[in-house]
């Protein structure tokens, strides 16, 4: 204590003897830095004071641990700043150094995060060339950067990343036991130069990403990373932009309540090969070129036991002429299995991808290099937390890059877009990681979702050298993707994967994978998109409504390698037309457990009469007709928690709701209300308003007479085998259902309720309440052939598929890109009763053979006529009219004619024998 008060006191008498024009940070540091010539645990923690134009290189080497340096507010500090390491301190929290700005009551408080409004009271570090503006040493740890704005200059001068962790920009990487450590960056902009102020929708970018990080023990909390494109002023081609890159090695890090945008993949984990301790020189391979077998003496066996995958270095080396990506490309590493060990004596077997198979991967087909390389069981990023983050896809940007490399805009309705264009990766992909939590997470603007796929990838000289990469024990809860612009456009779903085995190269099995209590409001595709290799996967108590007119493709889908031990139940989710598709060889899902889901039904009707009742698919999970019959209890103002009146209340496997619990996913959002996020409002396509004829008044309620033609006021009313309650229920039918009376009413002897029995054109017939039927027309005013709408109503929107895309469509053109062979005109097929008992088969050549069953084509004796609301008539070319397979439903496909082009609303109507059907509508743009 004597020597440290003598030095200070003579250290305040120089200072006291300088004048005021040379007090300057530089002086302070030096006498500082004397200072930290003594032991640092005796030196107080000192203020390093930078003004503008200051020195902070030396400012930062001068600093001792435990220091303060005050950056002036409003200054820019220009160059390629570097951490020091400062010696191993105290190793606890005292040693931190704190960079900061000087006016720190000038940003948000601890806790808050930071926005572009705060850029006047934050110090800036601008990197004006090439390299970043920050970076780390190795071994540099405890430094915390609070209140700052870093960037770099743009122009010409294209930075790849803003601050780099884990890496030198002069070249080389840092070892993994050499990490950098212990270091926040708390409330700081990091952005690339104008993206992210003056040129918000800009597609160019003169930055590649935010951080590069792999480094241990990492703090980013309060802070907007963002501003990240697509295109170097100079284009190479897209690039693949980051807000934070992890590539292969980084440690405990904490991202927290921080602003996430790029446009290739805000957040991305892996892809940028790998690094491992266990490492040995290879001497006296064999290796049997028939059996695939073979061993080596290894100069170490550390931490390597029977069943590892080793990467053998392999000159001249090739993937197999199989491999269905990568066939007969070269790889600097073959895989093999170990098989024995006998001291340093290491057996092995060949390992392709999916469990070894020899066909895929990159499997040992050569003897390795003598001497050369073995490399197992390495680094992971691992235990990584990504809590309470706002990641973006900035739409504008992102659809403009989309739709200038071909894909049809996404705003249009999901019918008109036929083609792709350069897409985001996803909000997060990961590629390589060990204990991984996404918890409490807003998406917003661009649909996109989180891709998850193991690789064992490297560059030219390090490929297939990884073979221990996975994703192992990722976690995926209470996040929100808010429905977006774009919500419903093609190839849109919140998990692409996931695929826990690299089905390129050779890679170990991973897992498990959870995803749970999310609410996903945007998109419609599956939910988990591409299902590989992924064993103990979970997916429980999820919200994802997707889209009432039928999308097309699957809820679930299995492909590949089997995934054993699925759990998929307490769900709430769209079926799509598909529902759980394997489209694998194989069993995709041995030991499903699969129950008590809520399941959308919004199949299209072809699906829906040649599957039959999703119940029977699903005998263990529960049936909604609609989105409006689950019962949520505000899903225009976000609250997707069921109302008390929901028929779903406490149905889920562990007795609570099913589907999402917004008050746990509330909490971990941060407890604001979930509010929806205002998006501009698409300019739709126009379209003339069609002018539908008079229809008959819906009359609720009221009796029917046998004979009339009816339908229910609500969808999903349930339908009883027969007149009494006591009955069992067998189904439900909906508003867009039409039936026929075919029995009296009678009243119920168990209840003051009145039943009355309907055979509808499809789904399930039974009674229902009076109170439920809705009379559209009585015997005298039933047309004898009926075109099946999309409301019931008799001059409604036609129930009308695109034959050539399989699609609902709100708009239809005269041709169809998506038919075979040349003939690109329309066809639509519809839907109707009356037809098979009264037109004549006149023409049997035209029938048609379905397997061994020869169906009769009655098209020769019906006409289809289009009335234009300009007053012109056309006569459609009518290809088939038939029965369908469901005894009273018939199926006519007609081809549009060029002359509709344009017309807007077009009505049809349907002539048998002199008789007219009712007069629906379709839409030709």
């Amino acid at each position: 204590m004597c020597v440290r008060s003598r030095f200070f006191r003579l250290a305040l008498k120089i200072l006291s003897s300088l004048s005021a024009a040379i007090r300057t940070s530089i002086a302070i540091s030096s006498l500082l830095f004397a200072a930290g010539s003594l032991s640092s645990s005796l030196i107080k923690a000192a203020t390093i004071v930078v003004p503008a134009g200051g020195d902070l290189q030396g400012a930062i080497n001068s600093a001792n641990c435990g220091d303060d340096i005050s950056l002036q507010a409003g200054a820019t500090f220009s160059g390629n700043f570097a951490m020091p390491y400062k010696g191993p301190c105290t190793g606890t929290d005292a040693d931190y150094i704190t960079i900061h700005t000087s006016n720190l009551a000038g940003v948000p408080p601890a806790g808050t995060r930071i926005t572009p409004a705060n850029a006047p009271a934050m110090a800036r570090l601008l990197a004006n060339w090439y390299p970043p503006a920050l970076e780390a040493e190795a071994n540099a740890h405890h430094y915390k950067l609070i209140g700052l704005e870093i960037t770099n200059i743009g122009g010409s001068i294209v930075t790849q990343e803003l601050v780099l962790l884990g890496a030198r920009s002069s070249g080389g990487g840092i070892p993994f036991l050499q990490h950098p450590h212990h270091i926040t960056f708390d409330r700081c902009w990091i952005h690339e130069a104008t993206n992210d102020t003056t040129t918000p929708n800009n597609i160019v970018t003169t930055a590649i990403r935010g951080f590069n990080l792999d480094a241990t023990d990492i703090t980013i909390t309060e802070s907007r990373i963002a501003g990240f494109r697509a295109y170097q002023p100079v284009s190479q081609g897209v690039e693949a932009s980051n807000a934070i890159l992890f590539p292969s090695t980084a440690l405990r890090v904490i991202v927290r309540n921080t602003f996430l945008e790029a446009w290739f993949c805000p957040v991305f984990l892996g892809g940028s090969s790998g690094a491992s301790p266990n490492t040995a020189t290879l001497s006296n391979p064999v290796f049997d070129a028939n059996t695939h077998a073979g061993s080596a003496t290894f100069s170490s066996v550390s931490n390597l036991g029977v069943g590892d995958l080793v990467a053998l270095k392999t000159t001249n080396g090739r993937t197999p002429s199989t491999n269905y990506a990568h066939p007969n490309e070269p790889v600097q590493f073959q895989v093999v299995k170990v098989t024995g060990l006998n001291g340093n004596t290491v057996s092995f077997q060949s390992w392709g991808t999916f469990d070894g198979n020899l066909a895929g991967g990159n499997p040992l087909l050569q003897t390795p290099d003598s001497p050369g390389l073995a490399q197992w069981n390495g680094y992971l990023n691992q235990d990584i937390t990504l809590q309470s983050n706002q990641f973006v896809e900035n739409f504008n940007s992102t659809e403009q890059v989309w739709v200038s490399t071909g894909g049809s805009p996404t705003t249009l309705p999901r019918a008109t877009q036929t083609t792709t264009g350069d897409a985001p990766k996803g909000m997060i992909e990961v590629k390589m990681a060990k204990n991984l939590l996404i918890n409490g997470n807003t998406f917003e603007g661009w649909e996109a979702g989180l891709t998850i796929t193991s690789r064992n990838q490297g560059n030219s000289q390090t490929s297939g050298g990884f073979p221990w990469a996975g994703v192992f024990n990722i976690t995926i809860t209470n996040n929100w993707w808010k429905k977006m612009q774009n919500w419903d456009r093609i190839y849109g779903s919140p998990i692409n994967g996931p695929q826990l085995q690299d089905n390129e190269y050779s890679s170990v099995r991973s897992g498990p994978f959870i995803f749970a209590n999310n609410l996903v409001a945007s998109g419609i595709g599956p939910v988990l998109a591409a299902m590989g290799a992924a064993d103990n996967v979970t997916v429980v108590h999820n919200t994802y409504p997707g889209s009432e007119i039928p999308p097309g493709d699957s809820m679930v889908v299995g492909q590949g390698a089997p995934s054993p031990n699925f759990v998929f139940k307490d769900n709430i989710i769209a079926n799509n037309e598909y529902g759980l598709n394997c489209m694998s060889a194989t069993v995709c899902w041995a030991n499903l457990v699969e129950n008590h889901n809520v399941i959308l039904d919004n199949r299209t009707l072809i699906r829906q009469i040649g599957d039959g009742p999703l119940s029977n698919q699903y005998p263990n999970d529960f049936i909604a007709a609609s989105q409006l019959l689950v019962g949520w209890v505000s899903q225009v103002n976000s609250n997707y928690a069921l109302a008390s009146n929901s028929p779903f209340r406490g149905l889920a496997s562990d007795g609570s709701d099913p589907g999402v619990n917004m008050n746990v996913l509330l909490a971990a959002l941060g407890g604001s209300s979930p509010t929806p996020t205002p998006t501009p409002t698409p300019t739709p396509t126009p379209t003339p308003t069609p002018t539908p004829s008079p229809t008959p008044t819906p009359s609720p309620g009221v009796e029917p007479q046998v004979g009339s033609l009816v339908t229910v006021d609500l969808d999903g009313v349930f339908v009883r085998s027969g007149p009494s309650v006591s009955y069992p229920v067998i189904g439900t039918q909906g508003t867009t259902s039409r039936g026929t009376m075919d029995q009296a009413c009678a009243a119920d002897p168990a209840s003051p309720r009145v039943f009355c029995h309907v055979s509808f054109e499809f789904g399930v017939s039974g009674s229902l309440t009076v109170e439920h039927l809705v009379v559209l027309a009585t015997p005298a005013q039933t047309p004898v052939v009926w075109l099946s709408t999309l409301t019931g109503a008799a001059n409604g929107p036609l129930l009308a598929l695109n034959a050539g895309r399989q699609t609902v469509e709100n708009s239809i053109a005269v041709t169809t890109e998506e038919n075979f062979g040349a003939d690109k005109r329309t066809r639509i097929t519809f839907f109707a009763t009356g037809i098979s008992g009264r037109a004549a088969n006149t023409n049997p050549a035209n029938d048609v053979m379905v397997g061994a069953t020869l169906i009769a084509n009655l098209a020769e004796s019906v006409v289809v006529e289009a009335h234009t609301q300009d007053g012109r008539v056309y006569n459609l070319p009518v290809e088939f009219a038939g029965a369908q397979g469901l005894p009273g439903l018939d199926q006519v496909t007609v081809m549009l004619i060029p002359e509709l082009q344009g017309a807007g609303a077009v009505d049809l109507t349907v002539i048998i024998n002199g008789q007219r059907s009712n007069t629906p509508t379709i839409v030709v743009h």
